[in-house]
């Protein structure tokens, strides 16, 4: 388009949620300037049960002012449009949002995150970035996911003429959950340690044999739940096994694991990823996948070894129970507590994460039981 020509889109809002649409949002900043999205929860066409969002683009010049996000409550056909860019006087809806073009937010996170949460918790993860690290940042830290391989890689019973040394811990949905992930029922079949003649009984068992070499898989020191219904965790893989679908912390350095658990269990955490993550698998289901937390800082120095080692030994065979009820339990506290004091986090706004995570984790697992 000309610089100073204008165009309008009207499609489904998913693309300011997803990987894909990511990457399409740092285009836009540097190729257009987005003068406006118009976000909106009103059901726009009967036939299709999907949320429209309308965006506006000015020129080909990359990105010059603030960039506008508005919600809207009723039908599009309701408001003035178009939306003029010098045009100050609010509009009629129930959210409005302005953030620079320069913004490390806008470059760092989805805008699906940036324009549901509000200011005080936008100021928050700003105030994290200064003292913390994300994974953008850290060589030795990488965020990925499980296997996802099929059934008939996977054994139970172990066959008799197996190794214990050919046998790798797999941790599935079922075994999840626990701080510490050390009791492994579940097992899939490593190249590795193979005789030739185990290999061939293998194959007439139809037990398929997991490729370490070739897949060049590493093993994560940390697991977290992907799909998350009623319950936040990391655990520690004192396995040293695989998991199932899981979001696996990956630590070339594993001197800083204590600090990345630490963190990771802890209220503020659970707010993130209620935040960040995705709400449509329906059934109250979260999506939080590896690459939702890639841009936010999960690593800070805490630099109280001891006490996070009193912590992990303290729930080394401790299960954990649905958040609402877990965040009030008195090794929860203490996680918090210690995440809360070493990044110098007000009372006052303790008491916004837990009451923030609390309020946004029932609306979430209540949908289910409507």
């Amino acid at each position: 388009i000309k610089n100073d020509g204008i165009c309008t889109f009207i499609t489904q809002n998913s693309w300011l949620d997803t990987e894909y649409g990511t990457k399409f949002q740092q285009f836009l900043l540097k190729t257009t300037n987005v003068i406006a999205i118009i976000d909106s929860d009103f059901k726009a066409f009967e036939s299709a049960n999907i949320n429209t969002v309308i965006t506006f683009f000015e020129g080909n010049q990359g990105c010059t002012n603030d960039l506008t996000f508005a919600r809207c409550h009723k039908s599009f056909a309701d408001y003035h449009f178009p939306l003029q860019k010098n045009n100050n006087e609010p509009l009629d809806c129930v959210l409005v949002k302005k953030f620079n073009k320069d913004s490390d937010l806008l470059k760092n996170n989805k805008w699906g995150f940036l324009f549901n949460s509000d200011n005080k918790f936008l100021d928050l993860i700003q105030r994290l970035s200064q003292s913390g690290k994300s994974e953008r940042e850290l060589n030795w830290l990488k965020i990925g996911q499980g296997l996802n391989i099929t059934k008939d890689y996977i054994i139970t019973d172990i066959p008799n003429y197996l190794n214990k040394e050919a046998l790798v811990p797999f941790l599935n949905v079922d075994e999840a959950g626990y701080y510490n992930w050390k009791d492994a029922k579940t097992f899939i079949i490593s190249n590795v340690n193979l005789l030739d003649n185990q290999i061939k009984q293998l194959e007439h068992d139809q037990i398929k044999i997991f490729d370490e070499i070739k897949t060049k898989r590493t093993r994560p020191a940390l697991i977290l739940p992907r799909g998350i219904g009623g319950k936040h965790f990391c655990s520690l893989n004192t396995n040293n096994g695989y998991s199932a679908s899981g979001v696996d912390i990956y630590i070339h350095d594993r001197k800083h694991i204590c600090d990345l658990w630490l963190f990771l269990n802890s209220t503020l955490f659970w707010l993130i990823r209620e935040a960040s993550g995705r709400k449509s698998l329906g059934g109250g289901m979260l999506k939080s996948e590896a690459v939702d937390l890639k841009g936010f800082p999960i690593y800070f120095d805490f630099k109280a070894p001891d006490e996070i080692e009193n912590l992990i030994q303290e729930t080394s065979t401790i299960k954990v129970l649905n958040a609402n009820e877990e965040i009030f339990t008195k090794h929860h506290k203490k996680i918090d507590q210690l995440v809360f004091k070493k990044l110098q986090v007000s009372d006052d706004l303790q008491d916004y994460v837990v009451q923030k995570f609390l309020s946004m984790y029932n609306e979430r697992v209540n949908k289910s039981k409507t």
